[in-house]
């Protein structure tokens, strides 16, 4: 069980390393991220990189595939930080 746990660890600081690189992906990182719902924290420290995703065409998508999906940590944060209020 030990070793399931450090492996889950890992994969999780994998994903926080490659956030970091800025890629310049046509496909929206941070819908892939909420897709799993265990990466919302992730998510949120991510989204001035990723702000493409946040504009008038891929935002209101992303917010409500947070709703539709269960993320509430994301939906909750980006609703007090008025993140789609532009």
């Amino acid at each position: 069980m030990e070793k399931d746990i450090k492996a889950q660890d890992v994969s999780v600081e994998q994903i926080k390393s490659v956030c970091k690189w800025n890629l310049n992906l046509d496909d929206n990182i941070l819908e892939a991220l909420l897709y799993h719902k265990q990466y919302d924290e992730i998510v949120m420290v991510n989204l001035g990189l990723y702000s493409k995703f946040l504009d008038s065409k891929h935002g209101p998508l992303l917010f409500l595939f947070g709703i539709t999906n269960g993320n509430d940590l994301f939906t909750k944060t980006v609703l007090r930080k008025n993140i789609f209020d532009k």
